[in-house]
């Protein structure tokens, strides 16, 4: 950690690069990023106005389909043209 950080920082993070996580808090309205992170999520405002907006919408998603059981799974090694896949799971009854 280096003089002038928070003290929740992780040894070893470099806090002058920017990192997408943090990118993503920054555009939700979070305080959990750094500078960098906020210089990328300006410049990404000035391409697309509604950047903030998309985050949001994103984050909703992500609350409404981990209601609704969507489990989606990365294969990265896949030789397919669709490198994931989502499929819906009713929760079991009870839970």
């Amino acid at each position: 950690m280096t003089a002038g950080e928070p003290d929740w920082v992780p040894p070893g993070v470099d806090t002058r690069r920017a990192n997408i996580a943090r990118v993503y808090d920054y555009l939700l309205g979070g305080s959990h990023n750094f500078l960098a992170d906020q210089d990328v999520g300006r410049a990404l405002a000035a391409v697309e106005p509604d950047v903030r907006a998309i985050a949001w919408a994103n984050r909703a998603f992500l609350g409404r389909a981990g209601q609704e059981g969507l489990r989606a799974t990365w294969s990265a090694g896949s030789a397919s043209d669709m490198p994931w896949s989502c499929s819906w799971r009713r929760p079991a009854a009870g839970a």
